[in-house]
């Protein structure tokens, strides 16, 4: 259940930046520095983090060096890259929960409003109580 809420949030977001990324290219098929900047500008607005965002530009700019015919239009192109390369930075990461043997182990847990953060905090804390484990939660924002 929390693996499906959590693939809905992710879902979510992409559709909110899919719609971004269209709407900066609107009909205009021209990939140029002012819309990679702005493109950029976007995916670090999503939280994706400037690797992530340096990743997709770069891999934009590759598709856009492509000859015309072997492309498609510049909505089309920059949101199959970002598709991609969220797919394989997503799939290739460990998601194993580490404990350290000696106390304290601390977890810090960032992201995107609204996909889940406050409930998966709690659910891990009862999970780690039902264990015998103590458990402080904290909480901050920006």
């Amino acid at each position: 259940m929390l693996l499906a809420k959590l693939k809905q949030a992710i879902g979510r977001a992409h559709a909110g930046l899919s719609q971004q990324i269209r709407g900066l290219f609107g009909k205009n098929p021209v990939l140029d520095a002012a819309a990679l900047a702005r493109m950029e500008e976007m995916l670090l607005k999503a939280d994706l983090g400037p690797e992530a965002a340096k990743e997709i530009i770069e891999s934009t700019r590759r598709a856009f060096s492509r000859p015309e015919g072997e492309r498609e239009n510049a909505q089309d192109t920059a949101i199959s890259v970002l598709r991609s390369t969220l797919r394989r930075n997503l799939l290739n990461v460990d998601r194993s929960l580490r404990r350290e043997d000696t106390p304290p182990t601390v977890y810090c847990v960032a992201g995107v409003n609204g996909t889940g953060k406050t409930t998966t905090c709690a659910k891990l804390a009862h999970v780690f109580r039902s264990q015998g484990k103590q458990v402080v939660l904290g909480a901050c924002d920006t």
